[in-house]
């Protein structure tokens, strides 16, 4: 009776057994089933109901010859639910014990995208590396392509370029082309992808990050794709506009101010409404201040900008520094900040943060032409003639008629005398002290704008501070 019994209980602990794998697997399906018709958030529930039903089998059963295979789905399942962290136990115990090669395999891949997935690429590279090592297998490919993201991820671009290029893993031209540009190869990393440009289905995330991997190397080659890909018919007018934009940026911060503006024109005109169309216009207007030559110009070109900032976003990160530089210019020419102290400054501020080469010498001219006896004068006739070609012949004539006993004539002649460190000291000081001086008058200018509209002055830990954020170009 006792071996009835026994038997019994074995007959419906297998059931339980097979029946709770049964519907993870099930569950599994369904959630790829999901995956394939586009319902990723369900396909994300089924995966994690399915990771809870295999791991309660691998819990009940532990000494089962299924045990690995309850084990395994539960981590394939946790990692495509989004929650590798609760998956590594059972994705490890499978890679290091499992009796079945193939099992090892598939556990050892899966794991090294996990760590990926949780940005331990060092982790990732010892878990694919007996995969990635091993015999021929049908995980090799994969775990190439994975050890190769861990390697360029780390910075070790030969291994990452070794792995790359042996593995046929789909996709791997984008990843290919990633390691060779950063090897600095970009005509390469655009010659793997240029086969690509019209016969794959577009992916605008793959596309747009190896364009700014190759576009910042080489702003030619990353243009050249750019071209190509405007042209397919499958592209949504925001896709066309976001390849262009990015491309336009990528120009404007290689100092090719005309080749970004042509990009941005074209944005501009094809979606002048948009977040792009914004963007757009907004470096438009901070190329026309890096361009302009004409001081009576600044007050338009402010306005520009404003107008193209004036919803928020984006844009005003990029535009913020030119607004709080160009709403300096007016008050220290003719407004109450007149000095050639706050000129001075203000034509650094031109020249250093707007990048205005141009205006911050007209601006620098002008300490000169309206404060001629001030220390400050001969070196800002300096200042002019560093950023302004045309002016630099003058500049030394001119220093040697107007201020001839001045440290800063015999620095022209090549010669640094203790003079000129005394001088620069001085001078250093008092800028560091009038731009202090500004700051509190600007608070004090705040405050007594919000206690006229009614408002209380903010206060941080009993101090205030002022000053827009800086814009990041």
């Amino acid at each position: 009776m006792k071996k009835l019994l026994g038997f019994v209980f074995l007959g419906l602990s297998a059931c339980a057994y097979y029946n709770g794998l049964y519907n993870a697997n099930r569950l599994a399906n369904e959630a790829r089933k999901a995956t394939r018709e586009g319902r990723t958030g369900e396909a994300r529930s089924l995966w994690a109901q399915a990771a809870q039903k295999a791991g309660r089998v691998a819990d009940r059963f532990a000494h089962s010859k299924y045990h690995d295979d309850a084990l395994l789905l539960e981590g394939r399942a946790f990692k495509e639910s989004g929650s590798c962290s609760q998956g590594l136990a059972a994705l490890q115990a499978v890679a290091d014990s499992s009796p079945d090669r193939s099992m090892r395999m598939e556990a050892g891949l899966l794991l090294g995208q996990c760590r990926m997935a949780l940005r331990e690429p060092d982790s990732a590279i010892v878990a694919l590396n007996p995969v990635a090592d091993g015999p021929a297998s049908r995980f090799r490919d994969e775990a190439l392509l994975w050890r190769g993201r861990a390697a360029m991820s780390v910075g070790n671009y030969g291994l990452a370029w070794r792995d790359l290029s042996r593995t046929r893993a789909e996709g791997v031209a984008f990843d290919r082309a990633k390691v060779l540009s950063a090897l600095g190869r970009p005509a390469e990393a655009r010659a793997q992808l240029d086969s690509l440009t019209d016969v794959i289905e577009y992916d605008e995330t793959n596309w747009l990050s190896v364009l700014d991997s190759i576009g910042t190397r080489s702003s030619s080659d990353g243009a050249e794709l750019v071209e190509r890909l405007v042209q397919r018919s499958d592209l949504t007018e925001g896709q066309r506009a976001r390849l262009l934009l990015e491309d336009g940026v990528r120009w404007y911060r290689s100092g090719s101010l005309d080749s970004a503006a042509g990009r941005f024109e074209m944005v501009k005109a094809q979606l002048p409404d948009s977040l792009e169309g914004r963007m757009a216009e907004t470096y438009l207007a901070v190329i026309a201040v890096r361009e302009a030559e004409r001081i009576d110009r600044i007050d338009g070109l402010n306005a520009r900008i404003k107008a193209a900032i004036a919803d928020g976003g984006p844009p005003t990160q990029v535009a913020a520094v030119f607004v709080r530089v160009l709403d300096q210019v007016p008050p220290v020419l003719t407004g109450e900040d007149k000095s050639d102290l706050r000129l001075f400054m203000v034509a650094e501020k031109m020249r250093d943060s707007v990048q205005a080469p141009a205006l911050a010498a007209k601006l620098f001219r002008k300490v000169q032409e309206d404060y001629p006896q001030s220390m400050l004068a001969p070196k800002a006739l300096l200042a002019a003639g560093q950023v302004d070609p045309a002016f630099h012949d003058s500049v030394t004539q001119m220093l040697e008629t107007m201020y001839p006993f001045s440290p800063y004539t015999l620095l022209a002649w090549g010669i640094e005398t203790p003079s000129y460190t005394a001088v620069e000291d001085s001078i250093h000081t008092l800028l560091k002290s009038e731009e202090a001086a500004r700051r509190v008058k600007e608070l004090r200018r705040r405050r007594e704008r919000r206690r006229r509209l009614g408002g209380q002055p903010r206060r941080r830990g009993g101090n205030e501070r002022g000053g827009a954020g800086s814009g990041r170009l």
